[in-house]
């Protein structure tokens, strides 16, 4: 629950010293290019939009309409400024898209609690909380989960592939960024450990459980029949559905 403890001024406050670093920490991960003859990354653009889980946005298409010339140099330019960006930092793009998703996740959340009688006002140090451990964990280490699974297991060939895959995400990747959530948001929030550690271990299964029945599926899906291209808008329903669930469980 969102149940908040005294003094609530100075939880406050520490959650906005928080939010600070977490923003301080996205503007260094976006960073301009290296000038080294040597690649920053031993993958190329498309392996690591790939396997980090960020949202691609195409290209434009060179052949228009010239009514809509003026409109298709304008989306064109931002969809190029997107990609650039994209190039330039990927993991620092999938920290804030992930840390964006927490933040709708978390107050659709808190708008059903408040709605249903749950609690009697919005809780922002609820949702600072979430985007921090959504740009750190989901975000961040996400990526680099992501990164390495695709490395070690290789490209999807067949419904072997997408099952050990699938398997190995919730196996490995999947308790460790619940645990972060279940015990982290209550910390930061409340600055109670024995709290934080009660509600991850009366949380953890149940959540174990709606990672089984959301992402599992989603995962065959995505890894055997989504292209590639599209799995990161996928990726971010399925994000947005769990994010509102795990927010109501911290």
């Amino acid at each position: 629950g969102h149940g908040a403890s005294s003094p609530l001024q100075r939880r406050r406050q520490t959650s906005f010293m928080w939010c600070a670093l977490v923003f301080t920490v996205a503007v260094g991960l976006v960073r301009p290019p290296t000038t080294s003859s040597q690649p920053s990354r031993p993958y190329s653009p498309a392996t690591r939009r790939r396997a980090l889980g960020v949202t691609v946005l195409p290209d434009p298409s060179p052949l228009v309409p010239l009514a809509a010339s003026r409109s298709s140099s304008t989306a064109g330019g931002l969809l190029g400024a997107y990609n650039a960006l994209l190039d330039r930092s990927a993991i620092g793009v999938a920290a804030t898209q992930a840390s964006l998703m927490r933040v709708a996740g978390d107050r659709t959340a808190q708008a059903i609690a408040i709605t249903h009688g749950a609690q009697t006002s919005v809780h922002p140090e609820h949702t600072l909380a979430m985007a921090l451990i959504g740009m750190f964990v989901s975000g961040i280490g996400g990526s680099l989960w992501l990164q390495a699974l695709e490395n070690h297991v290789g490209p999807t060939e067949a419904m072997a592939d997408a099952v050990r895959k699938a398997a190995l995400d919730f196996i490995c990747w999947a308790p460790v960024a619940n645990c972060a959530y279940l015990l982290g948001v209550p910390y930061i929030v409340s600055g109670d450990m024995t709290g934080a550690l009660a509600n991850a271990q009366s949380q953890f299964l149940p959540t174990m459980g709606l990672e089984l029945a959301l992402y599992m599926p989603y995962n065959l899906l995505a890894f055997s029949v989504v292209p590639p291209a599209l799995r990161p808008a996928t990726a971010q329903v399925a994000c947005l559905i769990f994010s509102v669930l795990i927010a109501m469980r911290c």
